[in-house]
């Protein structure tokens, strides 16, 4: 078993691997690109300065517990398979239900959109575990995808903060999901502008009722212990087909 710090050089083995925003949020009084670059360039300055934004990321921080060994497995199996087929298959089950009627009725050019076969297959003999209410047949791609994104944020909301806030910095699936887990699309050290706040609401004499139907929840509004769960089933699904 792996441990957090042998986890983490396993998804960093070099500056390559963090996200350009990253990079270009170390050192932000260093102005001359040409410098920058060269460090970048050079390996054993590279890995310094790769330590230094991991040493960042983390350093407010505080120590937690030691970290689920399932999820480390989980999580070291991630980082060397097809991570992306993995969401895609979790957004497949998700979306089973609809998956099937698109099947059933050849709504969907299955060979164009890059779907494995055997992926699909598995999805629908999951269909009980697809809960997501039906989109529109032209976003159902689309949706798929976003879906898979958030089954992967889901369950890597179940690390530890100091796992998560170094992975936001991966330029990898796993760093997307880490990012949308947290609600963010840029790497943590890059802050953002504040918010203008909204106006104050006016007030009303007298409650206004609404005669509209409660509007069906979006998939990433429904329960998030669900699609923290396909991941590791279509991960056992993905590794078994390699």
């Amino acid at each position: 078993m792996q441990t957090d710090a042998q986890l983490i050089a396993q998804a960093f083995p070099d500056l390559d691997a963090v996200t350009d925003e990253a990079r270009a949020s170390w050192a932000p009084a260093l102005h001359d690109t040409a410098l920058r670059d060269e460090i970048c360039a050079t390996p054993k300055l590279a890995a310094w300065m790769l330590a230094d934004l991991l040493a960042e990321a983390v350093s407010d921080l505080p120590d937690e517990p030691e970290t689920n060994a399932d999820l480390l497995l989980t999580l070291q199996q991630l980082l060397t398979c097809d991570t992306d087929r993995v969401a895609t298959c979790a957004g497949l089950v998700w979306h089973a239900n609809q998956l099937a009627r698109l099947v059933s009725t050849n709504a969907l050019a299955l060979p164009t959109i890059g779907w494995d076969t055997g992926d699909v297959r598995f999805a629908l003999r999951h269909r009980g575990r697809g809960m997501a209410p039906e989109v529109s047949d032209t976003s159902f791609v689309d949706a798929v995808a976003r879906s898979g994104t958030a089954c992967l944020a889901a369950w890597i909301a179940q690390a530890p903060e100091r796992l998560r806030a170094t992975l936001r910095l991966s330029a990898s699936p796993l760093g997307d999901a880490c990012r949308a887990a947290a609600g963010t699309t840029v790497a943590p050290l890059i802050l953002s502008q504040p918010a203008d706040p909204a106006p104050a609401p006016r007030r009303r004499l007298l409650p206004r009722l609404s005669r509209t139907p409660a509007a069906t929840p979006a998939p990433e509004a429904l329960p998030q212990h669900d699609k923290a769960s396909l991941i590791p089933l279509c991960l056992a699904h993905v590794e078994a087909q390699a």
